[in-house]
């Protein structure tokens, strides 16, 4: 086969584009969470556990649109203290986004205690 017979028969089969997936109604809905901020509590002693102290609390989330604005991702953080004394920091990032394949919303979030949640 020559060289432009090659050509020719390449330019007539059909070219197969993948599609461009841009963010939609339902990922547009779940803009209302996307929500930075910065939150303080006090968790009364025992309801993190039996014998827990009672706990300050200080958090913090900041949500970003990540993937082409497909998906969102948000990183927190909370400080515990007891007692005046900081006690840990928890950690966690969460990803949610409107499945195209499923046909419904997906989320994950997993945190430094080891803990894998999916939705």
């Amino acid at each position: 086969m020559t060289d432009s017979l090659r050509e020719m028969q390449q330019a007539a089969e059909p070219r197969l584009r993948p599609a461009v997936v841009k963010p939609g109604a339902r990922t547009e809905a779940l803009s209302r969470f996307l929500r930075n901020g910065t939150w303080r509590r006090t968790i009364p002693a025992g309801r993190a556990g039996p014998g827990s102290p009672e706990m300050d609390v200080v958090g913090r989330v900041t949500c970003e649109r990540v993937i082409d604005g497909l998906w969102f991702s948000c990183t927190l953080e909370q400080d515990l203290f007891a007692g005046g004394e900081k006690l840990l920091t928890w950690k966690s990032r969460w990803v949610a986004g409107w499945d195209v394949a499923a046909q419904e919303y997906r989320a994950a979030g997993f945190d430094s205690n080891s803990v894998a949640a999916v939705f």
